[in-house]
């Protein structure tokens, strides 16, 4: 068994991530430790990728949308002015397909405007989590006895505390953040919880 994929337990059975995909294999009792999650409190870029809109409504909403230097953000439109956006996610890849998502709600051919990225080289074997995680995440650090947090790449966030073992805790904040991401206005069917850490 390759334990460098190896992510959580839930109800003993231990999750890989390989790539994009989940996958489920033998049945443990623990949950293996993992690194502390990434969070960039410097400064962030904006990379442009066509003009912004000039459609009263979505024009309106782009500035708006602007006025935030969270990470990670993306801005979409088409030519017939409808529009979607996102902040503070957990990736670019989900930030700019929800973005996409939102906008071709409308039915048009929607394309990224812009994006918000930390202006930084981001570490390769480390969970970048954005502001909207951290602020739980930093809250969850002070709570008692075995805990874990979870989170998926749109911000959906769980943590559990005080359980019996790791392996409870973990399926706990799993299960919470499946909640929390299935209970959003208009929840993204690509966006999975994953455990990111436990304690400890």
């Amino acid at each position: 068994m390759n334990t460098s994929h190896l992510k959580f337990v839930i109800c003993g059975v231990v999750g890989f991530v390989i790539g994009d995909a989940l996958i489920k294999g033998v049945s443990f009792g623990w949950v293996a430790p993992l690194p502390e999650p990434f969070f960039h409190e410097g400064a962030t870029r904006l990379d442009m990728r066509r003009d912004a809109p000039r459609q009263t409504e979505a024009a309106q909403a782009y500035s708006e949308w602007l006025a935030s230097d969270d990470y990670f953000s993306a801005f979409a439109t088409d030519s017939k002015g409808n529009f979607g956006w996102v902040r503070e996610y957990n990736s670019l890849e989900m930030a700019e397909r929800g973005a996409l998502a939102y906008c071709e709600q409308g039915d048009g051919n929607c394309q990224i405007v812009a994006v918000r990225v930390p202006d930084i080289e981001l570490p390769a074997d480390r969970e970048v989590i954005g502001s909207h995680t951290n602020k739980y995440y930093q809250e969850y650090l002070t709570l008692p006895g075995y805990r874990a947090f979870a989170t998926a790449e749109d911000g959906s966030t769980g943590w559990s505390w005080d359980y019996d073992n790791r392996a409870e805790a973990a399926a706990a904040a799993m299960s919470f953040c499946e909640e929390w991401r299935l209970e959003s206005d208009q929840p993204l069917p690509f966006s999975t919880c994953k455990v990111i850490h436990v304690a400890p």
